[in-house]
């Protein structure tokens, strides 16, 4: 007997295999779905991670140019670009000359934050020049 005698035989078999393969399909279809839709998550986190450090690293920025303007700025916090940040500066005991500046950048802002950022840069004051910094990024 050969299998096309006996799938003709049978009435609803072509139902059944239909009904099989949509299921494998939808199967397929919701894993798909499933891994775009992660993807999409990350995508949105990463963005929003970004603007909390551009945040920070305007913060820093602030912070030096005002310290251009006056040695004894102690911080501000304020909004840019999507975001806001909040910078303290520090002088060190002993070393009258550096500021340790820490600013903290947050998305989308500082009253209730989904991200924060924090870049910590060391300022040293040379006489005859503006602040020299280097800056070392934590999250």
């Amino acid at each position: 007997m050969s299998i096309f005698r006996v799938f003709k035989e049978e009435s609803g078999t072509a139902l059944v295999v239909s009904l099989m393969i949509l299921f494998v399909l939808s199967i397929v279809g919701a894993s798909l779905l499933s891994l775009n839709v992660g993807q999409l998550t990350v995508s949105v986190r990463d963005k929003q991670s970004l603007v909390a450090f551009n945040a920070a690293d305007a913060g820093v920025v602030r912070a030096v140019w005002r310290l251009d303007q006056s040695s004894y700025y102690l911080g501000e916090a304020a909004a840019v670009g999507g975001g806001e940040f909040n910078v303290a500066v520090e002088t060190p005991l002993g070393y009258p000359s550096s500021r340790i500046i820490t600013s903290t950048g947050f998305y989308p802002n500082m009253a209730n934050p989904t991200l924060k950022r924090k870049i910590v840069a060391n300022a040293q004051l040379r006489p005859g020049h503006a602040f020299d910094f280097a800056v070392m990024a934590n999250s």
